[in-house]
């Protein structure tokens, strides 16, 4: 079974554009359903992240607490290794940027659980100025995916009902 871990980006762009709260609330379901079986998660610094916006997708959230799994013990060694790769290939200040970011939890916490990261970054192997979260979990180890890729995946269809 495949085990997903969602970014920040996932979430706010569903609210704001593909499935919105009012549109498809399908989405929302399936979330929760997928979450039951621990299929579908994020990560406490996304939970953060997304507290912050006091907005719909905060309330969500703050409902849904156990979705965004806490940083515990067992993530230190690969912390210690994400963080080691960031400070080899990119300037300091790039990698601090990175290292503060709920990118880092989340391909962290992928590597240590063996989770596919879902994400709507693209690769830019070649920046300068900020880490992608591909090309992290390219570095790591990790599986990478599309949100779409994800649903394809996951055979799940949003149907009206008739």
């Amino acid at each position: 079974m495949t085990r997903y871990l969602l970014d920040a980006d996932v979430l706010i762009r569903a609210k704001n554009q593909h499935y919105g709260f009012d549109i498809c609330p399908g989405y929302w379901r399936w979330l929760d359903n997928e979450h039951s079986t621990l299929k579908v998660s994020s990560v406490e610094r996304v939970y953060e992240e997304l507290v912050a916006g006091g907005d719909q997708l905060s309330e969500w959230a703050t409902q849904r607490r156990g979705f965004f799994l806490n940083r515990d013990h067992g993530l230190q060694a690969s912390e210690t290794k994400v963080s080691e790769w960031a400070n080899a290939n990119f300037r300091p200040s790039v990698a601090n940027a990175f290292m503060r970011k709920a990118d880092y939890g989340l391909v962290a916490h992928a590597h240590a659980s063996g989770c596919t990261v879902v994400t709507y970054e693209v690769s830019a192997p070649r920046s300068n100025k900020s880490i992608k979260i591909p090309d992290s979990c390219k570095a790591m180890g990790v599986k990478c995916t599309s949100p779409h890729e994800m649903l394809r995946q996951e055979k799940v269809r949003f149907v009206l009902s008739t």
